[in-house]
């Protein structure tokens, strides 16, 4: 079973900060709302800025932006440009410094004039898919996947009509046209050159394998710049267009199967790579410092002091030694009997979610010498693992969450579970609420009585959901090819003080509420459900203690969200 992720970062609203009613108007699904993400994964896309020499790197739901001005030695300098959804392809325009970025869903638009500040300036929704489209004189050169190449007449951009077309091996997944070629990218095809000199009867003239999936690219002079997926980015001479050959290339770094927070460091388990370890003391700018790889398939990481607990799939559990996290190096390992996939460690020991086996407790009292104690068999296929209060919660695949009580290791039994709808990859606790990494997105689990958890939110994120961290306001999920997203839990901790005087008196008419202040003007109302959606909005500024609003509402319980003296308050409704 494949367990991949990303990192993500989720943040968590207790006293309700909101600037405007977006906050409850604006969100996605049952009580969760998207913050943000750091999204880098394989790439896609591929951009090229001649005046600055700066590649734009499309990795992931993101873009790296990248020093290129010597080939063989590529430097990167940004990663702050972070989509919604994959970056399937870009096109950057010279005349006004923008960067389009074609995500499957649509266009989005980002002004790089600041090439280290980069922001966005819109998006626009496109009606029919395509990988990329290249835009030269009067004609869209478009990358149409399987359907090959197509030249599209858009002097008329009311009206495009399709003049040529030429087809190619591979999926062709982007376009960039210089003089009579058109260079395309073809998957595990590579690069193919077309002549175009006559718009309506193109055809290939040459072509070049990468060692990776092309997929993206952009051309400059003599070099055409390649994003080759797994392999990073290439560069390719095609000074002669029957005979182009590689370069150079710039990798990066694999797939992040899981992150753990440890100060102002996050440290990833990197699949094949081992673990990499990012500086995140500025989290608007998070850098790699160092990496460690280990013999197997690092899936799984736990930092406890100065060492790194990795579940290394088939080589069991592995301990690494990060005091310098500029020289991380292992010192310790432990057999599983089967692959291990996430590691928890509390004390003396490491909790191993080994997948068809269960969990696994592990004595790591002597990091050099760790050996199991005990194992508990869960129904599905354990893929995370957090302890908290003498329990250990198993993220169990098809079985939902399971909830084993481990306080005589040697010993382990489960006391309750919550089964979900879709595979559950990952959990994490914070108080009294499991948050579940699924197939489906992110699930807030209420566990206050483990023998009878219950869900109260969910989010859908735009990927599957493999990992999920929470570090004081924030949650680090880790999201697939989407990366890293961030989230916030609408609802949580709104709770009245029951100390003050009541803000409102609230008379329920048939059709409508009066509601009485109590403390003066207020501004930016906000009525919700449970559930997290608004049903009710207003920004203007209510001079009166009195007023009336045209609302019917059905027994239950609601929220309600203002401004008062320039304070955000938050309280209840209950109607009966």
């Amino acid at each position: 079973m494949w367990k991949i992720v990303f990192i993500m970062i989720i943040k968590i609203h207790y006293n309700f900060p909101f600037q405007d009613s977006e906050l409850f108007s604006r969100f996605d699904s049952l009580n969760m709302k998207f913050i943000g993400n750091w999204p880098f994964s394989r790439s896609y896309a591929v951009s090229y800025d001649s005046l600055r020499k700066l590649l734009f790197l499309g990795s992931g739901c993101g873009v790296y932006i990248l020093d290129v001005s010597d080939p063989s030695n590529i430097q990167k300098i940004s990663e702050k440009i972070h989509a919604r959804s994959f970056v399937r392809g870009l096109f950057y325009d010279h005349s006004n410094k923008r960067l389009y970025i074609a995500n499957g869903e649509g266009v989005e638009i980002w002004d790089i004039n600041d090439f280290q500040n980069p922001f966005k300036l819109g998006k626009y929704r496109t009606q029919r898919y395509t990988w990329n489209v290249y835009i030269s004189e009067n004609y869209a050169y478009l990358a149409n996947g399987n359907s090959g190449f197509y030249i599209i007449d858009v002097s008329d951009p009311s009206n495009p009509y399709e003049v040529g077309n030429c087809d190619l091996p591979g999926t062709i997944m982007d376009v960039f046209v210089s003089g009579d070629y058109a260079y395309v990218t073809a998957l595990d095809a590579g690069l193919r050159v077309i002549n175009i000199s006559n718009p309506s009867s193109p055809y290939e003239t040459g072509y070049c394998e990468t060692s990776g999936w092309a997929y993206s690219l952009y051309v400059c002079g003599d070099y055409a710049y390649i994003a080759d997926d797994g392999a990073g980015g290439c560069i390719i001479n095609i000074s002669i267009p029957f005979n182009p050959y590689e370069v150079g290339h710039y990798e990066i770094p694999g797939h992040t199967w899981d992150v753990h927070i440890g100060g102002s460091y996050a440290y990833l388990a990197n699949g094949n790579r081992g673990i990499r370890i990012i500086d995140i003391s500025n989290p608007y700018n998070p850098y790699e410092i160092g990496y460690c790889d280990t013999p197997g398939k690092a899936t799984g990481i736990y930092v406890l002091g100065n060492y790194v607990y990795v579940a290394d799939d088939w080589a069991g559990l592995r301990i690494i030694d990060v005091s310098n996290p500029f020289n991380p190096h292992e010192i310790g390992s432990c057999h599983i009997s089967n692959f291990a996939f996430d590691v928890y460690v509390l004390g003396n020991y490491a909790y191993v979610a080994a997948d068809q086996t269960g969990l696994h407790i592990i004595n790591v009292s002597n990091p050099f010498n760790p050996y199991e104690v005990g194992h508990y068999d869960t129904p599905g296929g354990a893929y995370g693992v957090y302890v908290c209060g003498g329990y250990a919660y198993v993220a169990d695949y098809g079985s939902g969450l399971r909830i084993i009580d481990i306080s005589n290791p040697s010993t382990p039994y489960e006391i309750g579970h919550y089964d979900t709808p879709d595979y559950v990859f990952d959990v994490y606790l914070l108080g009294n609420y499991a948050y579940l990494a699924t197939s489906f997105g992110l699930r807030m689990i209420d566990v206050s009585n483990p023998f009878n958890p219950y869900e109260i939110g969910y989010y859908d994120t735009p990927d599957l959901a493999r990992n999920v961290y929470v570090s004081g306001n924030y949650t680090y999920v880790a999201n697939c090819w989407a990366g890293m997203q961030i989230y916030s839990y609408i609802l949580l901790n709104v709770e009245e003080n029951k100390k003050e005087k009541p803000l409102f008196s609230v008379f329920f008419g048939r059709d409508c509420i009066f509601l009485t202040s109590s403390s003066g003007s207020f501004r930016d109302l906000i009525i919700s459900e449970i559930t997290g959606r608004s049903i009710y909005t207003n920004k203007q500024p209510f001079k009166s203690s009195n007023y009336k609003i045209n609302l019917k509402l059905r027994k239950g319980l609601y929220f309600y969200h203002f401004k008062m003296d320039s304070k955000n308050k938050s309280s209840k409704i209950i109607i009966f």
